[in-house]
């Protein structure tokens, strides 16, 4: 019998292949834009006689990854209208993000101070033009908000945590005011719970102009050694005779937004906040705004967008109370929206003149990607 042919040579393994290279995201750059006019008297701030651009504002937004954990933020912002005649360009943002997953972030550097929804939400992504708690009359204005810093940040560390990455409930610690050694830090921290419509990821909006349906309440909370601060006294000649007088600062506040849609009719915003400040020098005590607007549907590119907003400020005889009307007309959420408003101040100081003052303001922002 013929012999079997012998095997066929075995081929060489091919060798493995190299480990694919992680692939980053591309940096994301983007360009904001806000301008402001106000009508108000300048010798009589009842009056509308007189105008003015008061916003003239940009921000130029930056950020990337380094590594799948870690990431960064630089974000500017310039001012048209600053003291200075040629404006300002100044960091807003600078930030090392190390994310370690969903439920576990650090990030250092200058940043958003953790504390209310506004200042997650900022003037972009608020529906009226000016930010609650602040008070003005002509070239008088008066705050009663929390202790946070240029542009709502601070230097220090943030934890924060996104349970699950839905935006259903989240976290945020953090230790601000690490830039000042002289100063006892600042800690503030805030609880967040979207049963309706979470809301992921650190950034937030106090709007979704009918985009989902938003049902959230948020409660924050500050302190800081030594943070309440007095004026220094002086002699007769104005000279300073001793340091400043200091307290202890706190503050505990709550929020709730409700967004829904109304199927084809439109979309309704509710919001409200409360603050309670402690402090032998803080201006106020208490401090609280509620807004309602209403979003119609589309009529040309957009729709319009009625609202209300009272607030008010108190603490013995100092009472400041602000209500506003707007029409807004949104072309594309924050990115592209115009309005036009009324508003009436009265700042009543304890042992000062009353100033009351009414102002119609336009604005138009835009926010390129």
């Amino acid at each position: 019998a013929a012999a079997a042919p012998p095997p066929p040579p075995i081929a060489d393994a091919p060798p493995p292949e190299p480990p694919k290279e992680e692939k980053l995201p591309s940096i994301d750059v983007g360009g904001w834009l806000r301008v402001g006019m106000a009508f108000q008297g300048s010798t009589d701030p009842k009056k509308l006689n007189d105008q003015r651009f008061d916003t003239v504002y940009g921000e130029l937004h930056t950020s990337g990854k380094v590594h799948k954990l870690v990431g960064w933020t630089l974000n500017l912002a310039a001012n048209a209208l600053a003291d200075n005649p040629t404006g300002y360009v100044q960091v807003e943002d600078a930030i090392v993000q190390l994310d370690f997953m969903d439920e576990f972030h650090i990030w250092a550097g200058q940043s958003l101070v953790p504390v209310d929804r506004t200042n997650f939400s900022g003037p972009f992504f608020i529906s009226p033009w000016t930010y609650p708690g602040v008070f003005s009359v002509g070239g008088t204005t008066r705050a009663s908000t929390p202790m946070e810093g240029p542009f709502g940040r601070n230097i220090g560390a943030d934890i924060w945590g996104d349970i699950g990455g839905t935006g259903v409930f989240k976290y945020f610690v953090s230790m601000m005011n690490l830039n000042n050694p002289g100063e006892s830090p600042l800690f503030s921290g805030r609880l967040a719970a979207s049963p309706i419509g979470g809301e992921p990821g650190l950034w937030g909006s106090s709007t979704f102009y009918g985009e989902k349906d938003v049902l959230s309440i948020g409660v924050g909370a500050q302190y800081k050694h030594d943070g309440s601060v007095g004026t220094a006294p002086t002699d007769a000649m104005g000279n300073t005779t001793g340091p400043a007088p200091k307290a202890n600062y706190s503050d505990v506040n709550a929020d709730l937004l409700a967004e829904f849609r109304l199927g084809d009719s439109g979309t309704i915003t509710g919001e409200g906040a409360y603050y309670h400040f402690s402090g032998d020098y803080e201006p106020t005590k208490n401090m609280f705004f509620l807004l309602a607007s209403y979003l119609t549907p589309k009529v040309g590119p957009g729709g319009f967008q009625p609202m209300v907003r009272y607030q008010r400020a108190w603490d013995g005889g100092t009472k400041w109370s602000q209500i506003e009307g707007h029409v807004a007309y949104v072309v594309k959420g924050a990115a592209m929206r115009g309005l036009v408003g009324f508003r009436h101040t009265d700042i009543q100081d304890a042992g000062g003149p009353d100033l009351v003052g009414n102002a119609i303001e336009i604005g138009l922002q835009t926010i390129m990607f």
